[in-house]
């Protein structure tokens, strides 16, 4: 059972070979970059629906967070801050002249990961790590600017919708003294507390419709997602309904669990070819759940049922980590990837200063290590049919984050669960 402690400052790790995988990653960023003037991008690979049909595109980098420029800048400005590295600097500060100028073609949507509040969080952070009020001056506008749009209706859910909006919004509202931005989180809340569906005494929502066999569950897309994203807000705000609903969405999700399978299932009606049915990756599997039970366990440390689901994510999550090192990874990446569940491993070992799962973490860093920068072999990305790509979620740029994230949680904020401070 998980020994549960009050919330406690992060120690770094500051273990070489996790600071030696990402910069391996950030010199291969570097390598890539397309220069215009003082200014750069990438090429990205992404997967687009055109004509009613998921196509697999090569396009410059949009200024989203989830595989765009403002992830990449993010990755290099924490990279940078470690080593130091000047080639690394420059391209750093290129990105940064770019997503300024092309930030304004981001979609004004409320959305933690894609549309201009993602690029503008990640602008706003960007410019406080670099003590660049101009940056974080960027940053603020462009949320401002999605804000101001009338938010069309539409999706709910963490990673593009309503839910994903508040952790964010709670986040710079704490920093920067923009309490309307709390105002803007509980619209987002009263939004998603009013299109909850409940069948007894479960919380569910319709974030697929004829996309998915039953009512999603995890992190990105599903349940868990939405309760953390609505107890931030409980907990930020003090109101009850958000508290209550979370609460719910959490019981829904607690039905799924399938102890032979050791996760959640992904109710999506059309998988990919060779998805597993009950997935371990942040996004609709066991590595987001335990990553969302993580943090809700700081918000309600009492609830044994939280402590259980964090517990069961983790072995299995470590069982799935432990294979694809002995088999071989397909995905490394973040969303959909192996990344996922080495951040959580990385996150439950600083959280309960675990020395054995540290040590799990540092073995699993050098093996990839030795497989990929010292091979020169590509990494395994997460856009199906594609290559190498440098964004934070699907690509390279996330990879190298979760080593610096286990390198030095107290100074690399989380992407994957964005706590307020």
């Amino acid at each position: 059972m998980l020994r549960v402690e009050p919330p406690r400052a992060a120690r770094a790790a500051h273990d070489p070979i996790l600071l030696a995988g990402a910069d391996a990653v950030g010199r291969r960023i570097v390598r890539d970059a397309i220069w215009a003037g003082d200014r750069c991008t990438w090429m990205v690979w992404s997967s687009e629906l055109f004509a009613g049909a998921w196509r697999v595109i090569y396009r410059t980098a949009p200024p989203d967070l989830y595989d765009g420029l403002a992830g990449i800048a993010l990755f290099l400005t924490h990279l940078v801050r470690h080593t130091g590295d000047p080639d690394q600097r420059a391209v750093r500060d290129g990105a940064l002249r770019q997503l300024v100028r092309c930030a304004g073609d981001a979609r004004p949507e409320p959305s933690a990961y894609t549309g201009a509040l993602s690029a503008g969080w990640a602008l706003a952070r960007i410019g406080e790590s670099l003590d660049d009020d101009a940056l974080v001056e960027n940053g603020i506008a462009l949320v401002d600017h999605a804000l101001r749009t009338p938010f069309a209706p539409g999706a709910l859910d963490v990673q593009s919708g309503r839910a994903g909006a508040i952790a964010p919004l709670l986040d710079l509202a704490r920093r920067f003294a923009r309490a309307e931005f709390v105002d803007v989180a509980r619209r987002c809340g009263d939004e998603v507390v009013a299109a909850a569906e409940h069948d007894g005494d479960a919380a569910l929502w319709s974030l697929a419709p004829g996309l998915a066999t039953r009512n999603l569950l995890g992190f990105s897309h599903g349940a868990g997602g939405i309760a953390w994203a609505l107890l931030e807000l409980a907990h930020v705000t003090g109101e009850a309904r958000y508290a209550a609903t979370a609460q719910a969405a959490l019981r829904y999700e607690r039905r799924w669990y399938s102890p032979e399978h050791g996760s959640w299932p992904d109710f999506r009606a059309a998988l990919p070819p060779g998805t597993p049915t009950h997935p371990l990756v942040w996004c609709h599997g066991g590595a987001g759940i335990g990553l969302s039970r993580l943090r809700i366990l700081e918000l309600l440390p009492d609830d044994a049922g939280v402590r259980a689901e964090l517990g069961a994510a983790l072995a299995s999550v470590r069982a799935m980590v432990a294979a694809q090192i002995r088999d071989g990874c397909t995905d490394q990446a973040y969303c959909h990837g192996m990344a996922g569940g080495f951040e959580l491993l990385a996150a439950c070992a600083e959280r309960f200063d675990d020395a054995e799962l540290r040590a799990f973490v540092a073995s699993t860093a050098r093996a990839l290590v030795e497989r990929y920068p010292r091979t020169r072999t590509p990494w395994p990305c997460g856009v199906m049919d594609a290559g190498e790509t440098p964004s934070m979620m699907t690509g390279t740029a996330g990879i190298g984050y979760a080593f610096l994230r286990a390198h030095d949680p107290a100074a690399v904020p989380s992407v994957l669960v964005m706590a307020p401070p």
